[in-house]
């Protein structure tokens, strides 16, 4: 039944359908990253939060010795303080002015001149450093 139309357009042509079958869109395949770049970023990882460890805890040792320093600090202010009085004390307990006060106040009496036994004539003679005392101490 068909014949050939030969260029002939007053020739009627069944149409033919066509089927289309939609053609499937291709997702692109999600393909993972490869083993080697996981362990490549967890290797980096675990050295991040390592050294971020390390880092942290020098800083808290750094700041304990910065705490113990100002502790001794303070504590050898407080040691020059009280020695300091401890000095002025003991200059105002070794004055000959308060020595003679509690030598007077304990019943000892002030003499002029000592006098020496003739045993220790004997060593100041032979000693000439040894001197006699006077009232003036």
């Amino acid at each position: 039944m068909m014949r050939e139309s030969r260029g002939n357009t007053a020739f009627a042509v069944p149409f033919e359908k066509t089927v289309v079958k939609p053609e499937k869109q291709e997702r692109p395949k999600r393909v993972g990253l490869p083993a080697g770049e996981k362990l490549l970023y967890l290797g980096s990882v675990v050295m991040c939060v390592t050294l971020s460890a390390f880092v942290l805890s020098q800083h808290a040792t750094s700041a304990q010795l910065n705490m113990q320093t100002q502790q001794l600090e303070q504590q050898a202010a407080e040691l020059k303080e009280s020695n300091q009085q401890l000095q002025a004390d003991l200059a105002q307990l070794k004055s000959s002015k308060r020595i003679r006060e509690f030598a007077r106040d304990n019943g000892m009496k002030l003499v002029d001149r000592m006098q020496t036994l003739p045993a220790m004539q004997k060593q100041t003679d032979k000693n000439p450093k040894v001197a006699v005392r006077d009232n003036q101490g």
